[in-house]
């Protein structure tokens, strides 16, 4: 499994309607009263719950340049729940969002460097 770091920090915020698409945004989530954002951190922060840094899980085998080879058939299950368990046993909380091959892990960012040590082992 391997853990890559993205420099940026991140906020989440909730509207009702869609935002404009910028390069700032990293995630949409469209929910049943509206949509969740996760985006960059910019200046203006009257809109945002608190900052979180985040890395990221290669949680599947293979690399992108073999997807065709590396298709989860979720057999390879618990992956993301054994990376976890430290910072569950450390009471760190954390966001995941899942995407095709690689899962990202959101923390609050006073937690960050702790987390990622428990994380490295």
């Amino acid at each position: 499994m391997k853990i890559g770091i993205l420099e940026s920090e991140f906020i989440i915020y909730k509207r009702v309607e869609y935002p404009k698409i910028d390069k700032n945004i990293f995630c949409l989530i469209q929910e049943v009263d509206g949509v969740s954002i996760i985006a960059v951190a910019s200046e203006d922060k009257s809109k945002c719950y608190p900052l979180f840094r985040t890395f990221y899980l290669d949680t599947f085998k293979g690399t992108l340049l073999s997807l065709a080879d590396s298709i989860n058939d979720l057999n390879e299950n618990g992956i993301l729940y054994e990376a976890l368990r430290p910072l569950k046993e450390n009471n760190i909380s954390v966001l995941v969002i899942s995407a095709f091959n690689r899962d990202y892990i959101f923390v609050d960012k006073r937690f960050f460097n702790q987390a990622l040590s428990l994380m490295k082992g």
